[in-house]
């Protein structure tokens, strides 16, 4: 049995000198959003910031900007590969692909309840695949990179879903595309 007693620890009736204790709670930065998640890992939960980055990908608390750089996200299990419970920007570098097509859940690869604001250069892409759905946001707005959108399944099937509406400019390219047969 262990149990401490004025500064003492005792194992099984010994007690050891004295010890210290300290324990530290970590503190996380608030953050101006409820939730980022980026594949399996919350960047941002419950309104506070975890983590900043991972393979892949950054994130600017400050001005709630996500940088992805040649991120590949391919999985089957997961229910988004980018989700955002707020508006969000994101930055688009190189070739991003995220695929979730071998997923039977119903949710998008890219989820966001806010607007999305996507920048990027006309050599940089976004390539995203879904089953079911594939991509969902409150607005849309891109801006310079090409954004190419596909729901893989066989029955009724959102590619893109945008609420209020989408602005394409300064050269960005926007490809949506379902092969459902449905209906």
């Amino acid at each position: 049995a262990t149990s401490a007693t004025e500064g003492y620890l005792w194992f099984g009736g010994l007690a050891t000198g004295p010890i210290e204790i300290s324990l530290k709670a970590e503190q996380y930065e608030q953050s101006s959003i409820e939730t980022l998640q980026i594949g399996y890992t919350y960047a941002v939960s419950k309104g506070y910031l975890r983590q900043t980055s991972g393979e892949g990908w950054s994130y600017d608390n400050a001005t709630n900007t996500l940088t992805i750089e040649n991120l590949t996200i391919v999985d089957g299990e997961l229910d988004h590969a980018i989700y955002c419970s707020n508006d969000l920007n994101l930055v688009v570098k190189g070739t991003n692909t995220l695929d979730l097509s071998l997923s039977n859940l119903t949710d998008d690869a890219i989820n966001v309840d806010g607007d999305l604001i996507i920048t990027g250069t006309s050599n940089d892409i976004l390539i995203v695949r879904g089953d079911t759905y594939a991509f969902e946001a409150s607005y849309l707005e891109i801006s310079g990179c090409k954004l190419d959108v596909k729901s893989m399944s066989d029955s009724a099937a959102v590619a893109l879903s945008v609420d209020r509406g989408a602005i394409i400019k300064d050269g960005a390219e926007v490809v949506v595309e379902t092969i459902s047969t449905y209906g």
